[in-house]
């Protein structure tokens, strides 16, 4: 009599793996779409600071919400926005928070260039076109849209909503 051997060789072993395996795949296609967040959903509307800086590059700037004057107080909340979110500021626009800032380096990508800015105290990124001319010790005034400015508490770090 032969006996059947339970290593992964045998017939018996890969039956049951496969048995498993859809077994498994069954129940995953039971679990609703709705608990699995997208990149873009969390590249969009980050749930905290560490998704703020993870996802994306150049990652997110965050700096001391009395940094951008928005009116809040600042006290206990950081403001976040991605650097493609700012614009150079041409004017006055009520949709906006403008800030001046200073040019340290510009990295030229071709079709675009990443602007290090020194904003009050803080280092800032912009990803601007390359037509805004920036030299380094400018002073530019830049805008950055509101619905583009995440509300982050400070403490621990988790999303309080947008400043629009």
């Amino acid at each position: 009599m032969r006996r059947r051997s339970s290593s992964p060789r045998s017939p018996t072993s890969r039956r049951t793996r496969f048995a498993v395996e859809s077994a498994s795949l069954r129940v995953l296609n039971l679990v609703p779409a709705v608990t699995r967040f997208e990149e873009d959903t969390l590249y969009a509307n980050p749930v905290n600071t560490f998704v703020a800086k993870f996802i994306g590059s150049p990652a997110m700037n965050l700096l001391p919400a009395d940094a951008v004057d928005l009116g809040l107080g600042g006290s206990g909340r950081l403001v976040g926005f991605r650097p493609e979110d700012v614009e150079l500021a041409n004017g006055r626009r009520a949709d906006c928070a403008e800030c001046d800032a200073t040019v340290e380096v510009v990295q030229y990508l071709g079709d675009e260039q990443l602007a290090y800015l020194k904003l009050r105290d803080e280092e800032i990124v912009a990803k601007l076109p390359v037509e805004a001319d920036l030299q380094p010790g400018m002073q530019r005034r830049l805008a950055i849209p509101h619905k583009k400015l995440h509300l982050f508490d400070a403490a621990t770090g988790e999303a309080v909503g947008t400043v629009a």
